[in-house]
């Protein structure tokens, strides 16, 4: 394996690489989900948007006319 490293670093830096991406993203799709799922409760217990928001998240602006 160290033979092979040593010959060609460009592939051994790849396959490294690629299982460094397999191995996290587990981890990756866990954490998204949750965040989805805190997201959503969140957005239950609280509503969207809230009052002084439009549904971009841009302040609303009231002309005091």
């Amino acid at each position: 394996m160290w033979e092979f490293a040593t010959k060609n670093p460009f592939e051994a830096l790849l396959i490294v690489a690629i299982i460094a991406w397999a191995a996290t993203r587990p981890f990756s799709y866990a954490f998204r989900a949750y965040n989805r799922r805190l997201r959503s409760q969140n957005i239950v217990a609280h509503g969207w948007p809230p009052e002084h928001l439009d549904a971009d998240g841009n302040a609303i602006e009231h002309d005091n006319e």
